[in-house]
């Protein structure tokens, strides 16, 4: 079974990509790899959680805030290298949220994107990873998470 069938089964359907809020393209291929710019919890350009994970957002909110930044960042990929079976393997992932001075579950958030991978690519979707805690985002966004994938030689 190919990625888009795969997604298919899973009732996932990639977003076209949106205008980006600055000066940057969504990813770039380089040297083998595909480095994803920021991506949050869009579906169709439109945001889906806005606020701080532990005050206005649950922990469960921000796993699926997660999940749905990890379909857009499929979406960038996608965008950079047209084919998502090119891709040999998710290498990185790194999670920014937005949370309360005590928030301390930033592993179980970025699980929604861990997992989702993993549902997409198997194996090859396991990753390493970093999960950090920031004051502040844009647009209030409670999430931004960066990809890193290798691409088949």
């Amino acid at each position: 079974m190919n990625i888009e069938q795969r997604l298919s089964s899973l009732g996932i359907e990639l977003e076209s990509i949106s205008k980006p809020m600055g000066n940057y393209i969504p990813a770039v291929a380089a040297h083998g790899l595909v480095f994803c710019a920021g991506a949050s919890c869009t579906i169709n350009g439109e945001i889906q959680y806005r606020g701080i994970i532990g005050a206005d957002l649950t922990p469960e909110d921000g796993y699926h805030a997660a999940r749905l930044a990890a379909i857009s960042s499929l979406a960038k990929l996608k965008y950079a290298i047209g084919d998502l079976d090119r891709i040999d393997r998710i290498v990185k992932v790194v999670a920014h949220m937005r949370t309360t001075a005590d928030f301390v579950d930033h592993a179980s958030v970025t699980n929604g994107a861990s997992d989702l991978f993993v549902e997409v690519f198997g194996d090859a979707g396991a990753h390493a990873r970093l999960s950090l805690g920031c004051a502040t985002l844009p647009v209030n966004l409670p999430l931004e998470i960066e990809v890193v994938a290798s691409l088949k030689h």
